[in-house]
């Protein structure tokens, strides 16, 4: 997903076909947010296995479940909302990550717009203020970021039925050393495809695009050579719930 600048003061959305930016935006802050480009630029490569169905949702949309705050109900409603009802299935994730900045919105918190304000205090006297304020927040969005790593991404994501493995639950990560080729992760991601018969020959850049296995190498060097407008949304960080950039009388009344 491709970051325009008259973007950065909308909300994420999400709903059934996944997290996307929202078409109104939420608030009137005009800063802009400080663009930090990483000095030592290396590939990372993580494995995701999980028996929890909302984990390949936020994993498929690019935002590490670890930026969901489980003890935030309203946020962790919203996504399981939207996450695949499977119980029989388990997610199983590979992805390999070429991070080459990061936004940073300093912003402590910015006021909502005027428009967005007057709509939640006329949500807020409705008889079914919650059904109101819903319609809102899939308008405006139900989260903002604090933070938007910008880079370049290879990802897979298979379910595995639960007969087939233990509850055992576990995330690893490492760098991409392409030197060697022995990467103890991409090791352990092929000894899961032997097993369940999985076809691990290629994975998916954010652009949809297949990149052969046997291929990754030019794919970190054409990174290495690309230019910072190539790049691409790879990670969501430090979301927050978008009615806290309301007074604390509207959180309050909601």
């Amino acid at each position: 997903m491709e970051i325009k600048q008259n973007k950065i003061n909308h909300g994420l959305l999400i709903n059934k076909r996944g997290i996307k930016i929202a078409n109104k935006p939420a608030h009137n802050s005009k800063a802009l947010p400080e663009l930090s480009n990483f000095v030592d630029k290396c590939s990372q490569i993580k494995l995701v296995f999980s028996t929890k169905c909302k984990v390949s949702f936020l994993l498929n949309n690019h935002i590490d479940p670890s930026n969901i705050n489980s003890d935030d109900s309203w946020m962790s409603d919203i996504v399981n909302n939207f996450s695949l009802n499977e119980s029989n299935k388990s997610p199983i994730y590979l992805g390999i990550i070429f991070p080459q900045a990061e936004l940073t919105f300093k912003d402590k918190k910015p006021e909502p717009l005027t428009e967005l304000q007057e709509a939640v205090e006329k949500a807020l006297e409705h008889h079914n203020p919650y059904h109101e304020l819903l319609k809102i927040f899939n308008t405006y969005g139900h989260f903002l970021p604090k933070k938007i790593i910008l880079g370049h991404k290879l990802y897979r994501l298979y379910y595995l039925i639960m007969k087939q493995h233990s509850q055992n639950q576990f995330t690893e990560w490492d760098y991409f050393e392409f030197a060697t080729y022995n990467n103890k992760i991409l090791n352990l991601w092929d000894n899961y495809a032997k097993l369940h018969n999985f076809d691990t020959s290629f994975l998916t850049s954010v652009h949809s695009n297949k990149v052969m296995k046997n291929d990754l190498k030019e794919w970190v060097d054409s990174c290495l050579e690309s230019k910072q407008d190539s790049c691409r949304v790879i990670n969501w960080k430090e979301l927050y719930p978008l009615y806290e950039i309301f007074d604390e009388k509207t959180q309050k009344t909601n």
